[in-house]
């Protein structure tokens, strides 16, 4: 493996990971919308179920391992990225096992007998997955996104054509089923293809598991702040689906999936470099912190104006894109779209924390912020399934202010300066989210319902042009460049 130094540019891998998030998520999303439309919300409750227990065994099989491939000192130290791999498939064999062995347990709990299948499905593509885990994280270190983004679109293509094929040739679940596989087997194999690396095939496991005993200690507090992560991604749908049947949570997983697409489209590219984006920084605080806040501000003054204007239309977006019968869906879907404008900004914290060598501080927040969270669904069964979403949004905000907490003991950011990097993105988000309530009522105005979005799309796109333009230096430059090409072609 080559020298990281010869890799492309930070600027050029976040093009491509936004490309690729895209792509991939644009693709997700319409091949979920063609399936869901041919699909009932018990159906879909099904295979939520399976995949609450798919994720928690993700975040095992990870086991916290490929961040350290991706922040590990030497570019080329085979016996280190051999023995992740191999300890993430022995992982991935061993999970399997036990969830196959307990699948009909999980079956008869749920009263439902499709469980049983589809956990061997998620169980298939989980291993398939830990097999492309050191080549994805190698990519990522390389800052070779191009190679990702071309890898996860074909992915999500091959499975997405599969699962709509057979979802209106009404298989129902096993179509989600062979989709998640067929997704994940064209994953791994384009992975390895791209990433041009070979694991040691020989050796003995002392010298492998030596070559990982340094990065154990802080590998072990990311697979603790992972699994907190699963626990709070999953734990309300499994208590939904066991409370309130596969329909009810049905419903619920759609609203979460469209905000989980949503959210990778807009913080998903960022999310990708950001790490390796501070971490070559790490060592200077003042240059750290300035380009922390930088990524701050972007972000803020891309997520909250999209996010609002998303909730204030799922209504109309949820019956026309999914059909009605998923309309159960539509006021969890705008508390979790109203919760994205915080989480958004939450995000950056985490890679920030372990580029400077911190990840426990992402495992306390995780701690605090899950079992305040965990208490409140205790009284779930009691009240009804939104209340989860509520939680949900609770949870975001106490984590937030956690963050902004340790952000200054760490790096010494203060109020003041979080202020002065958002405070233009979020007035210019109130006058987007003032316009799109007011727009939203077009049907009154004697124009029809389309009214409404309509001036607010239009609308917003040019006060959103026009921010960028002034507050991003890099968005003028681009520009004058292309007006220059232009003139000189004419």
């Amino acid at each position: 493996m080559g020298s990281d130094s010869a890799g492309p540019s930070a600027k050029s891998a976040s093009l491509w990971a936004m490309a690729g998030s895209l792509g991939t998520r644009g693709l997700s999303f319409v091949f979920f919308m063609l399936i869901a439309r041919a699909m009932s919300p018990a159906e879909l409750g099904v295979m939520a179920m399976a995949l609450a227990v798919s994720v928690f065994a993700d975040a095992l099989i990870d086991f916290g391992l490929s961040t350290q491939v991706m922040r590990h000192q030497t570019a080329d130290d085979p016996h280190f990225f051999s023995g992740v791999l191999w300890l993430q498939i022995a992982l991935a064999t061993g999970s399997g096992l036990i969830i196959v062995a307990l699948s009909g347990l999980a079956a008869s709990w749920y009263h439902e007998p499709r469980l049983q299948w589809a956990l061997w499905g998620v169980c298939a593509a989980s291993w398939l997955n830990a097999a492309g885990l050191v080549p994805h994280a190698l990519l990522s270190r390389r800052l070779q996104h191009k190679s990702i983004a071309l890898r996860n679109t074909l992915a999500t293509f091959v499975g997405g054509c599969i699962g709509v094929a057979m979802a209106h040739a009404g298989q129902g679940v096993l179509a989600l089923v062979v989709m998640h596989v067929a997704n994940a087997l064209t994953g791994v194999l384009t992975v390895w293809w791209a990433a041009r690396w070979r694991p040691l095939w020989a050796g003995r496991w002392r010298t492998y598991l030596d070559a990982i005993r340094p990065v154990v200690g802080q590998a072990r507090h990311q697979l603790g702040t992972q699994l907190l992560e699963a626990i709070m991604v999953r734990l309300d749908q499994v208590l939904i689906g066991a409370v309130f049947g596969a329909a009810t949570l049905g419903v619920y997983a759609l609203a979460v999936r469209i905000f989980d697409v949503l959210f990778q489209v807009t913080c998903g590219p960022i999310a990708s470099v950001l790490l390796p984006y501070l971490a070559r920084v790490a060592g200077d605080v003042k240059q750290f912190r300035e380009r922390f806040l930088s990524v701050l501000g972007n972000v803020a003054l891309l997520a909250p104006p999209i996010y609002v204007c998303a909730a204030l239309y799922a209504g109309v977006g949820v019956k026309l894109v999914f059909g009605g019968q998923w309309e159960p869906a539509i006021p969890y879907l705008e508390w979790a779209l109203g919760m994205g404008a915080v989480q958004a900004v939450g995000f950056v914290h985490p890679p920030a924390f372990m580029a400077i060598g911190k990840p426990n501080m992402n495992w306390w927040i995780a701690v605090v912020s899950s079992a305040l969270w965990a208490l409140g669904l205790l009284f779930l069964p009691k009240l009804a399934p939104i209340f989860a979403m509520l939680l949900w949004v609770g949870r975001s905000a106490i984590g937030l202010v956690l963050q902004v907490v340790f952000t200054r003991r760490l790096i010494g950011v203060r109020g003041r300066d979080y202020w002065q990097a958002v405070r233009w993105p979020l007035a210019g988000a109130a006058v987007v989210s003032a316009l799109a309530w007011v727009t939203r009522h077009g049907d009154g105005l004697g124009a029809g319902p389309w009214l409404g979005p309509v001036v607010m799309l239009m609308t917003s796109m040019l006060l959103f042009a026009a921010m960028a333009w002034t507050l991003s230096a890099d968005v003028r430059h681009f520009a004058s460049g292309v007006f220059g090409r232009w003139r000189q072609a004419h």
